[in-house]
């Protein structure tokens, strides 16, 4: 590449190190992004799996003797 008419050699390289710092500051941005989705996707899969567990027999045992004490 040429330094762009009227620049100096120095301005034109600084506007181009600028270009690649926005460039990598937005892939940057695409990857944060990409990771925040696969981590809410996963958290969202754990809860629901959660969920459709069933109640463990012990847990219903202790539900029923507070129930008997009322």
């Amino acid at each position: 590449m040429e330094p762009e008419h009227g620049l100096s050699v120095e301005a034109w390289a600084h506007k181009i190190v600028g270009i690649n710092k926005n460039m990598t500051s937005k892939r940057e941005e695409r990857k944060k992004v990409a990771l925040d989705k696969q981590i809410d996707e996963n958290l969202k899969r754990v809860y629901e799996q959660a969920a459709e567990e069933k109640v463990p027999d012990r847990f219903l045992a202790l539900l029923e003797k507070l129930r008997e004490q009322e």
